[in-house]
């Protein structure tokens, strides 16, 4: 059994424990499918073993190391997808150290993300056709989703899977779907 197959069965083993609740709490699921660009000819596959993570809105407000708002602009400034970043870092609006620390800080939060120290985040891998869900509490969600099959070499937080962000708002008796799609950079 490989490392990331024993991961994947302990994580499932967590979910299987934790998501029995009374039955006078109210929840409802947050479900999606996650998938990588493979190649032209076979198109978009399922992103197996790619880890979800889904925080509560509460989550940014509480965070002492990286908020949630801070992961997705540095996420798109990493990529180099952000209008105006290189000349920013040009202008010395924001210096290479600067840009790099903020890069190391949220390689920290991501592998903070996978440990223990976070109990109220839900984690979860994409299963053998790319799916995933979670029980939530109606409120508002973060899903932080790292891909199992891409990666972004040139990228100090993406070298271990590329890093995509959404956020859902769950309401009584309405699930929520949010999928992911990962292409190369």
């Amino acid at each position: 059994m490989t490392q990331r197959e024993y991961d994947y069965f302990m994580l499932m083993k967590k979910n299987e424990s934790s998501n029995v609740d009374s039955p006078s709490q109210q929840h409802e699921e947050i479900n999606g499918v996650v998938t990588y660009f493979f190649n032209d000819n076979f198109g978009y596959l399922p992103d197996v073993g790619s880890e979800v993570y889904v925080l509560p809105e509460k989550f940014r407000a509480r965070s002492t190391d990286v908020s949630v708002y801070c992961l997705q602009i540095t996420m798109g400034a990493i990529a180099k997808t952000i209008p105006g970043i290189q000349e920013a870092i040009q202008s010395k609006m924001m210096t290479n150290a600067d840009f790099d620390s903020l890069c190391l800080r949220v390689k920290r939060f991501i592998e903070d993300l996978r440990s223990e120290r976070f109990p109220d985040i839900q984690k979860t891998v994409a299963k053998g056709d790319g799916s995933f869900s979670v029980r939530a509490k109606p409120g508002k969600y973060f899903l932080i989703v790292r891909s199992a099959h891409l990666d972004f070499v040139s990228s100090n937080v993406e070298r271990m899977g590329q890093i995509d962000i959404d956020e859902t708002t769950v309401k009584i008796n309405q699930a929520r779907s949010v999928n992911f799609k990962f292409k190369p950079r």
